[in-house]
């Protein structure tokens, strides 16, 4: 009986909703062990949006052969479409804060 406690391991869920996005694409695109941080950073830098289009995007594209690849060019293409949160608007404002408009 001890021996099946302890050997009875216990894996820890995802802290962050980014980070159980960025396991599931690991698992659906099969990525290899080497490019895994790069999913992870690409999920944490991207919005949800963003990142489901992307995975969308490489399943109904690439229907064999190396699907990471791809979901990492189409990531690349999206970058340039949504500046990083830190930059202000070109019309003054904050970026997630509505002003009204007189």
């Amino acid at each position: 009986m001890r021996a099946l406690l302890g050997k009875r391991s216990t894996i820890k869920p995802p802290a962050y909703e980014w980070q159980d996005r960025a396991l599931r694409i690991i698992d659906e695109l099969g990525i290899p062990p080497k490019k895994r941080n790069a999913v992870f950073r690409v999920c944490k830098q991207h919005p949800k949006r963003v990142i489901e289009k992307a995975l969308n995007d490489t399943k109904e594209l690439v229907k064999e052969g190396e699907r990471w690849r791809y979901f990492f060019k189409v990531i690349e293409n999206k970058e340039w479409k949504a500046p990083p949160l830190s930059q202000p608007l070109s019309n003054g404002g904050e970026r997630g804060v509505l002003k009204k408009t007189p």
